[in-house]
């Protein structure tokens, strides 16, 4: 089961998680040298440049209340414009 983790808060980050292994972390300050960024939008396209059209499971957002739905449409939006693998089907994916 392939599991992405988005983070909003002060360490704003993305992590891919698959069958309890990271297979993707990726911390938003790291990628614009800005301190204490809160929306991880060069994080996850990173993670959507590392993913290449394999099957998510599931989406994970952690965010402070008050955040929660500018990140959630963030999230929406930066996935809209990842990249699809042609043939994508929706299910168990493989993590090896």
């Amino acid at each position: 089961m392939r599991v992405v983790g988005i983070s909003t808060a002060h360490d704003a980050s993305v992590a891919v998680y698959c069958d309890g292994e990271i297979e993707f972390f990726s911390k938003e300050e790291r990628l614009t040298r800005a301190k204490r960024d809160k929306v991880p939008f060069a994080s996850m396209l990173e993670a959507a440049r590392f993913l290449n059209g394999k099957a998510v499971n599931a989406v994970v957002v952690s965010s402070p209340r008050s955040r929660r739905w500018r990140a959630i449409a963030a999230v929406r939006a930066t996935l809209a414009t990842a990249p699809q693998r042609q043939g994508f089907r929706p299910g168990s994916p493989d993590c090896a």
